[in-house]
């Protein structure tokens, strides 16, 4: 379990002390305050944790509302909750403020009214709704893990709840799947997957080299699969075109490939497609 906590840096204080408490009780948070270093890009970061995270804590306040980082965060989270990849979104009004619409059906922590105090870049809490509120939250939080951990019990698995896996008689190391294909953040991103997928490989000739991020089912479903693995894409046509592996992204169906894969495969960014993928041999054939 991890909670990803969204929120207005004009509320950082505040944030502070509640990720402190859940911390000390035995709750894994996301506060962008810890886990972001310089250099970061911050729209990866933050879609990775979110991938990550199976609980989504808004901190609603007036300047929350306004942000367009916070709403980002919260579209976000929404569409991951809808294919039921997160667990639960929780709304805590932490100051006066306009609920959005879409958490309009949501019940919300009310925390406006209380009377707080700042010590040492932390608030501190004079009036007694806090306590209360804490308490219930973390009920909430350890229920809703333990429910999880009861799903994973009975065999279904977040990573491969979005995806139909079709075994053919006769030929059960190939599964028929439908991913979505994403580009690469820019040239940089390119760059920086590309040495990853590189690392074991010689030095020369690296700008040939075509990264690829897969979703995370295939780390168990591929044996032995791994950065610097060495992936087939068969066009339709039964042409091929080498790639390496440089990575596996959380939560979703995507498969991420730069501008001259596409090309090779005639595929078009956020668009889904069907893929013939033979498990020994590594291969993903377009259909």
């Amino acid at each position: 379990m991890k909670v990803f906590i969204s929120h207005s840096s004009h509320d950082k204080k505040f944030v502070r002390t509640l990720k402190s408490d859940l911390n000390e009780n035995g709750i894994d948070t996301f506060f962008d305050e810890d886990s972001l270093e310089l250099g970061d890009s911050l729209r990866e970061k933050l879609e990775e944790a979110l991938d990550k995270s199976s609980h989504f804590l808004i901190i609603l306040s007036d300047n929350s509302v306004k942000s367009e980082w916070v709403q980002f965060e919260l579209k976000e989270a929404l569409t991951l909750f809808n294919k039921k990849t997160l667990s639960k979104i929780i709304p805590l009004k932490y100051r006066t403020c306009d609920i959005p619409g879409t958490l309009n059906n949501l019940l919300y922590g009310d925390l406006s009214e209380e009377i707080v105090k700042v010590d040492n870049e932390k608030v501190v809490f004079l009036s007694a709704g806090y306590e209360t509120f804490l308490i219930k939250l973390i009920k909430t939080l350890k229920s809703s893990e333990k429910q999880l951990n009861k799903t994973d019990k009975t065999g279904i698995k977040r990573d491969t709840q979005q995806t139909e896996i079709n075994i053919e008689k006769g030929f059960e190391n190939q599964l028929i799947l439908k991913h979505q294909i994403l580009n690469f953040k820019d040239a940089e991103s390119v760059k920086k997957y590309r040495a990853i997928a590189s690392k074991d490989l010689p030095p020369h000739g690296l700008i040939k080299i075509h990264p690829v991020v897969l979703p995370y089912m295939y780390k168990s479903i591929i044996k032995g699969l791994g950065k610097g693995n060495r992936i087939k894409f068969i066009s339709r046509d039964n042409r091929s075109i080498t790639c390496y592996s440089a990575g596996f992204r959380f939560g979703q169906s995507y498969i991420v490939i730069p501008q001259a894969v596409r090309d090779f495969l005639t595929v078009t960014v956020n668009q889904e497609y069907d893929f013939k993928v033979d498990i020994k041999n590594k291969t993903f054939k377009l259909l």
